[in-house]
């Protein structure tokens, strides 16, 4: 986890592997590989891809 000038500020843990899954829409999923779900509508946290100011950007949106 990092802030928005990409300083670390927590560890997320080696507890398990992760991925993301990128959509044609410019939308991202975030998963990790012991709760995968195919249905993206039941399992990961969501975010938005996108390009601002020359820069690669990712927006998510998520609870615990």
């Amino acid at each position: 986890m990092a802030d928005k000038n990409y300083n670390k500020i927590r560890d997320i843990g080696k507890d398990v592997d992760r991925k993301i899954q990128f959509y044609e829409n410019g939308r991202v999923r975030f998963l990790s590989i012991d709760m995968e779900e195919p249905d993206p509508e039941k399992t990961g946290m969501r975010g938005v891809i996108y390009s601002k100011n020359n820069a690669l950007k990712i927006d998510t949106q998520f609870a615990n």
